[in-house]
């Protein structure tokens, strides 16, 4: 096994994992808490002081999506905070103008629109 690490948005260190000529990649962060903490619980990486350079272990924990996406109002996104993004998005309203609303950066309300984040929900 081979590990090449690389940064994916100048942020999150991730590693691909090369074994018989497939090239799976994981986290930095999601392999040390599967190795320190233990198996995924369903959930996802989530970082504890907000910095995703921080690659120390402390600094990472499991997370459910809800419980990772807390905007800067300070509230978790909900289910219907998605949908009213998605509709707003739909109306032609400008991300970024959605993106203040809710106090997101507008990358994240672009992955909400395009359905790369929260794709459970219609």
């Amino acid at each position: 096994m081979l590990l090449r690490p690389h940064s994916r948005n100048r942020a999150i260190l991730i590693v691909s994992l090369t074994r018989d000529g497939k090239r799976p990649k994981k986290s930095i962060a999601s392999l040390m808490l599967e190795a320190f903490v233990g198996p995924c619980p369903a959930a996802h990486v989530a970082t504890r002081i907000g910095s995703k350079e921080d690659n120390r272990l402390d600094n990472f924990h499991w997370a459910t999506h809800g419980e990772a996406s807390t905007t800067k109002r300070g509230k978790p996104l909900t289910e219907a905070d998605v949908r009213e993004i998605r509709a707003l998005a739909e109306r032609g309203i400008l991300q970024s103008q959605i993106a203040r609303q809710f106090g997101l950066s507008p990358s994240t309300v672009d992955r909400i629109v395009r359905r790369e984040r929260w794709k459970h929900i219609d």
